[in-house]
Parts: C-alpha cells; structure tokens; sequence
C-alpha cells in the first residue's frame, strides 16, 4: 500500500501511535498517525514540509521523543518515578483533543493499556483491585456485582473495554491500596487528575454503559471526601443526565440481576445526592433528582444480589419504600430509608423554612417519632452484627440532630413557647450526641476503610451541634472531644475529615493527641 494514501485517514488514537513509534522513531506526531515510516528531513519531516503544516519534531536523527517510544512492560519496585512515569504518559494520551474522533476499538485499547500500566507500577492485580472493593465500600454502598465484575475484567487483555476499564482505576481512586507510591492519600492526587480526563471522556462519548455512571459515582464519592464539593456536585450532575437518558431514571421491577444493578446505581445516585445536598449547606446547591415516593421498590437483600450469578429470569423478594415500618429489610435499603427521613426533615428546614414555624406539635412528632421508630427497627433487624446497622444509624442521627436543631433556632425566635418543649428538643440532642460519642468509642471495631462518607457528615455535625449548644444554652457535652479524634482517625480513610477536625479544633480549643 502507498504510504501516502493513508494521509487522508482520520487520525488513529495515540495508542497507535505508541505501537509504531519504532517503524519512524523520529517523526513527528501528525506523520506518527498518518504514516508507517517517515522519511524525515532535518529539521522537519517531509510531508509537515510538503503540506505546509507546523511541523512537532524538534529532535535529531539519532534522538528519539519520549513521549513516542512504545509502552515497555513496567519492573515493580519501590521507586516512585514508576508511579510518576505512567501517570504523565496516561496524562499525555488523555490531553489529545482528537481523541473523540478515533475508532471505538483504539479508545478501548489505549484505555485499557494505561490501566494495566498503572497497577503494574503499583504491583497490584485486578483481583487485588476488585477485592479491596468489595470488602471495603461494596459494604455501604453495593452498586456493582462484584462476581460479574470479575468475570468481565478477567478477559480485558483479550478484550480491550474503555468503559470497564475506567471502572478500575476509579474504583482504585476510591479504594487506594496499602502500597508505598500511595503511604499518604494526597498522594493519590494524580490518579484523580487521570480518572477525571477518563470520565469526561467517556460521559461524552460513551454514555450508554453503565459503568460510566458506575466511575461517575466513585469520582463524585472520592471529590466529596477530599473537600472538592463544586467538582463533585459537577460529576453528580452527569451521572444524573447518563441516567436519564439512558432510562435509569424508570424504575423498573426486577426482572433479573442486571436490572437490580441498574436500580441500584440510581438509588446510589438519590442516596449521595441528598447526603450531599445536606453536607453542602454553604454552597446554594439545589436537588438532582426528584424525591423518593412511598410505594417505590427497594433493593432486594445485598447478600442475595452480590452473590447471585444466574444471567435468566429473577424473582427476588422486594421490600417498598414506606412510611410503615416493622419489617425487616436488607442493609442497603436500610440506608435507603434513612436518607428518605432526612429527605423529609430537610424540606421541612432547608426547602421550605417557613413551615418549621407553622408546624404543629402533631406534625413535629409525628416525623420524629417515625424517625426513632425507624431506629428501632434497625437496631432490632441486626442481632449481634452492629456493623450493618450502623450505616443507616448514622443517617437516622443526621435526620434527629437536624430536625431538633432547626426546630430550636425557629422557637428561639417565636414568643410564648414553653420552656419544657425546648427542653425537650435539648434532651433529643443530647441523646443523639451521646450515641455519636459512643459510636466513635466503636472505631477499633469498625474499620476505617469501611467507614462510609455519612460518617464523616455525622461527626461533624455532632461537633458543630455540641459546640452550638455550649454557646447558645449553656449546655456542657462531653462529645466535642472524641468527635474530633474520630475525625482525626478517619482521615486516613477520608481526605476532608483532616480538616473538619482542624476547624472543630479551633472551635472548641482542643488540643489532639491522637
């Protein structure tokens, strides 16, 4: 074939480019895309001189670029200028602005060579990845079958996929390894960078794959942790839009077990949607998705679904969502009804401020006594394992502490209310300030990796309530204290809760010894 006929093709991915680097080690890049050798002039190549194009060969004949040479199998070591090397070529690759147009088969294979490139300088397997998951955040928050997960990935070498394979690096953005190129969390921070270009890549191009709004979502968990709430609402936004126009939105009954994964990733979506929305009380962001109803189907039991391998018809027991508790449901769908009770506390505070003042005594009640119910349930529906329920306790607390704090603010300004309801709601923090001290007292037993982000929410309300109400009503709590250790601790897990126990420091004039 004529050399120069392939000029007229559209551009092939720099992964291409990669792989033929040795066949024209000092061309340019236009004529590493467009041809299979080069017959270079100095100080530019031929065919940039005979088009009259900018030519990018600045190098001599005997010097290769870099940036050109073919990706060579990465030796593990304890170096860190491995982990500095992938992470510049995946950048590198990610920055082409033509990387829209290439073929679909280039993308996948450009994707999936630069995630295999980076466990490899880090030492990892896939298996390590996919396992670290599951024991760690598939525990709160099980949006992905790890079983199919595994099985789809074990054929990436054979079958290069972009989507699956942005997967993987998110889900170890999330989940970061015990490896020294990773002994400090910041320094994990160029992963982001390159999961970032991945999903604004594939939310573009590639938006009908659910593991796209699956990287979506661990991209927006790990901004939240790390204090980056503009970045993360941003990345809630586009999981929202993938889902709506891929109908993810609709839920629909289960018919099998990737149709429970799909509603899954959406009742994923509703649940960090509103725990944002609550965290994010400074920032004038308003709701993604729309409410919750009564009567709505709940993921069936996590356990079941995770371990359930059968591709055919499916016909789990489903739980709805309900006012009306006393039934046992499964741990997911436990936190799914919690954020459905601080859904309803937060438009009563938040959205539509007016009706705290004008709300009955039966109203009030009637939503606190559903909460403490709720509770209840929970606590009843655990037996001995205390870590299921405690991911929705920690959500039931949220949705109390808020209810009786606003409830406080609106009677400090409403004459003639009685001293004993005050009390009351003083009382109901109290309690709930104490559970969070006990619930921190739990942190040799629960493990920092498997702490959900609403645990970080929780710990900093409790310490900004308690400080609150030392200043307001005089109200001495022991919770100030063991809250900000807690946080201390969990930065390990959690970048932003370093500096929320910085400023509950400052606050209370704590001096940490953790």
């Amino acid at each position: 074939m004529n050399p120069r006929s392939l000029s007229s093709r559209p551009f092939k991915s720099i992964f291409a480019i990669m792989q033929v680097g040795s066949a024209a080690p000092n061309a340019c890049f236009l004529c590493h895309s467009q041809k299979r050798k080069c017959d270079r002039q100095i100080p530019g190549c031929s065919r940039c001189v005979s088009n009259n194009v900018p030519c990018q060969y600045t190098s001599c004949a005997t010097q290769e670029n870099p940036s050109h040479q073919p990706l060579q199998p990465i030796t593990c070591t304890q170096d860190h200028d491995h982990w500095s090397l992938i992470i510049h070529k995946s950048l590198y690759y990610l920055d082409q602005p033509y990387i829209g147009t290439c073929r679909k088969k280039s993308i996948d294979i450009g994707f999936t060579s630069y995630m295999f490139d980076i466990l490899a300088s880090l030492n990892l397997r896939l298996e390590n990845v996919i396992g670290c998951y599951e024991r760690c955040m598939h525990q709160w928050l099980p949006f992905i079958h790890p079983i199919f997960l595994a099985q789809r990935v074990a054929s990436l070498r054979d079958e290069p996929c972009a989507e699956l394979a942005s997967l993987i690096l998110h889900i170890l953005l999330v989940n970061p390894p015990n490896v020294p190129e990773l002994s400090q969390l910041t320094e994990i921070i160029p992963l982001y960078v390159v999961c970032k270009k991945i999903f604004s890549l594939l939310h573009t191009y590639r938006q009908d794959h659910l593991a796209t709004m699956q990287s979506g979502l661990l991209l927006a968990i790990y901004e939240q942790g790390s204090g980056l709430h503009s970045d993360s609402y941003t990345t809630l936004s586009c999981c929202v839009n993938l889902g709506f126009a891929t109908g993810l939105h609709r839920l629909r009954q289960n018919s099998s077990v990737f149709e429970e994964e799909r509603k899954r990733v959406w009742w994923s979506i509703y649940l960090l949607d509103r725990l944002f929305y609550h965290f994010d009380e400074s920032s004038g962001r308003t709701l993604l998705v729309q409410s919750s109803q009564s009567g709505h189907e709940l993921p069936v039991d996590d356990e079941l679904w995770s371990n359930h391998t059968g591709v055919g018809p499916w016909d789990p027991e489903i739980k709805l969502l309900s006012d009306a508790m006393g039934t046992t449901i499964p741990g997911f769908a436990q936190q799914i009804e919690a954020v459905y009770f601080l859904e309803q506390v937060v438009q009563l505070t938040e959205i539509h401020p007016v009706s705290m003042m004008e709300m009955t005594d039966y109203d009030f009640w009637r939503i606190e006594s559903l909460i403490r119910k709720h509770t209840v349930d929970v606590l009843n529906s655990s037996g001995k394992d205390w870590e299921r329920p405690y991911r929705a306790i920690i959500i039931l607390l949220l949705a109390l502490i808020e209810l009786h704090k606003k409830r406080l603010m609106c009677l400090g300004s409403v004459p003639g209310r009685q001293n004993n309801v005050r009390e009351s709601s003083i009382a109901a923090l109290e309690m709930a300030l104490n559970i969070t001290r006990d619930i921190t007292c739990m942190d040799d037993i629960l493990s920092i990796s498997k702490m959900p982000l609403a645990a970080v929410f929780l710990l900093q309300k409790a310490g900004t309530v308690a400080a609150w109400l030392e200043k307001h009503f005089n109200h001495m709590t022991e919770v100030l204290q063991p809250v900000t250790e807690s946080l201390e601790r969990a930065s390990k897990r959690w970048i932003i809760a370093s500096r929320i126990s910085r400023e509950l420091s400052a606050v209370g004039g704590i001096s940490m010894n953790v």
